[in-house]
């Protein structure tokens, strides 16, 4: 899970909470490292920061769902 400037949140705490509310509500998957995940979840970060990742799905306004290329 990353996050970055783009989203568009109404309050700090969003940012600060959506890491631990989306590792909860993706039981029984684990985070780990951003280096070595299959799958990267996008809270208003920035894809092209994530060359290893394509996007499989956009909300065109804050979350990217990206996948690690073959």
């Amino acid at each position: 899970m990353e996050t970055g400037d783009r989203a568009h949140a109404s309050t700090p705490v969003t940012i600060y909470a959506v890491r631990g509310y989306s590792q909860f509500q993706l039981l029984p998957r684990r985070l780990v490292p951003t280096e070595t995940a299959q799958w990267l979840l996008c809270y208003g970060c920035d894809p092209t920061k994530f060359s290893r990742f394509e996007v499989v799905w956009d909300t065109e306004e804050t979350l990217l769902i990206m996948k690690a290329r073959a």
